[in-house]
């Protein structure tokens, strides 16, 4: 029998030492997050403690992760999808706090962004698939928010989402071609 504990890595981000993010979808189920909580919840040196949980979409396939909505580029930017993140929707955000080892508050936010603004987490969001909502329907569904940031400021995306990468270099980020990279004619600071 398949346990119902299931959690997957695209769905987890550490946003600092006290916030954790989980998304809450096909790949990570309630009892995944009620699972982590409780580890963090037991393991955590005493302080103050935040879980935020963003409910997702269980179809169409391309909201399989947290990751596909939302990553963080930076100490202060972070990649969004929009209609999910920063919209009116039915799917829910929730913030849990454990203080000293209790979960002391669980309760709906408006968005992630808000919750982390509140932590004294004030992050730019770069929209995924740029103004128009045609292209960020189908830049989402071809990963254009699931960016690796591999050090502050530095991100590894996909080349096919043209109105994602115009967003992010007219958020400060420069577009390195991996062909340009990889041969030594340019080089990443």
């Amino acid at each position: 029998e398949k346990s119902p504990v299931i959690m997957e890595g695209g769905d987890i981000i550490v946003a600092r030492e006290d916030i954790l993010i989980v998304g809450n979808g096909v790949r990570t189920t309630s009892q995944g997050i009620d699972y982590m909580v409780e580890r963090f919840r037991r393991s955590s040196p005493p302080g103050r403690y935040n879980v935020i949980v963003q409910q997702l979409p269980s179809e169409p396939e391309s909201f399989i992760h947290l990751d596909m909505v939302f990553t963080l580029l930076d100490r202060d930017k972070c990649m969004v999808f929009k209609p999910l993140i920063m919209q009116a929707n039915q799917y829910q955000t929730v913030h849990i706090t454990i203080d000293d080892g209790q979960v002391t508050s669980i309760k709906p936010v408006s968005s992630i962004l808000s919750a982390l603004k509140k932590l004294g987490m004030e992050l730019k969001p770069i929209v995924c698939g740029g103004d128009d909502d045609w292209d960020m329907e189908r830049e989402q569904w071809h990963s254009g928010a699931n960016s690796f940031a591999f050090a502050p400021g530095k991100v590894l995306t996909y080349a096919r989402n043209v109105h994602t990468l115009d967003k992010l270099n007219k958020g400060g980020f420069e577009i390195i071609k991996a062909s340009d990279f990889i041969s030594g004619r340019t080089k990443m600071g």
